[in-house]
């Protein structure tokens, strides 16, 4: 965040702007970084599971800047309270869900397995985990978030290894459709007037991520 800050002054940017390029550079794309360990073959490695974890940090961290920043950049007095409130909320539907994931939802997979033919469980499955993407949306939290923690609530389950076998198929129909739709978004002109912008934030993502969270885990 801060090296991002620091770019936006750097490049003459406004005050506001500049808090924006640094909480923009600060997130991380989830589904990218999925996709891309899946790819390579890393995502069963050990050391994917901190990423993830990195990843389900900033998503929440993410929440917390969309209420903070656009009170900044107008200029208003930011509200602790609204802050305090969602760090609250955050938590505790983390808690709600996780506990709910650890006690109800494994028990019901048990004792509902002779039941669940392939078409069931699918459906259930994907039920599950829009049903927490509803949730989190109508409650101000990061859709991501939401698909994260009924993901791992699900991988809990005794049927975790087959409805990983299961949805690969729609998880790879939906991974082209989001890749192709945020391509679609990229303007060539832009690219091309201002190269010079994105190389430099470019470079400072390469050097200042992996060094930030160097730094992070040796202090963790």
């Amino acid at each position: 965040f801060s090296m991002g800050f620091l770019v936006g002054k750097v490049l003459g940017m406004h005050h506001s702007a500049s808090l924006f390029l640094g909480g923009m550079l600060s997130i991380s794309s989830t589904s990218i970084i999925i996709k891309a360990f899946d790819d390579l073959g890393l995502k069963n490695r050990k050391f994917t599971q901190s990423v993830f974890g990195v990843l389900v940090v900033e998503d929440v961290v993410a929440v917390l800047m969309l209420v903070l920043l656009p009170a900044i950049a107008v200029g208003k007095n930011f509200d602790g309270g609204e802050l305090l409130s969602k760090i609250l909320w955050l938590s505790f539907f983390l808690l709600f869900w996780f506990t709910v994931g650890i006690f109800f939802i494994p028990t019901m997979f048990r004792k509902l397995k002779r039941f669940l033919t392939d078409e069931t469980l699918i459906i259930v499955s994907l039920g599950l985990c829009l049903m927490m993407v509803a949730i989190t949306l109508k409650a101000g939290i990061s859709e991501a978030l939401g698909a994260f923690v009924m993901g791992s609530i699900l991988s809990g389950t005794v049927q975790s290894e087959k409805i990983i076998k299961l949805t690969r198929p729609i998880k790879d129909f939906f991974g082209a459709i989001f890749f192709v739709s945020v391509g679609m978004l990229v303007d060539p002109h832009v690219a091309v007037d201002y190269w010079p912008l994105i190389l430099l934030i470019t470079i400072t993502v390469l050097l200042a991520k992996p060094l930030s969270a160097t730094i992070g885990f040796l202090f963790g």
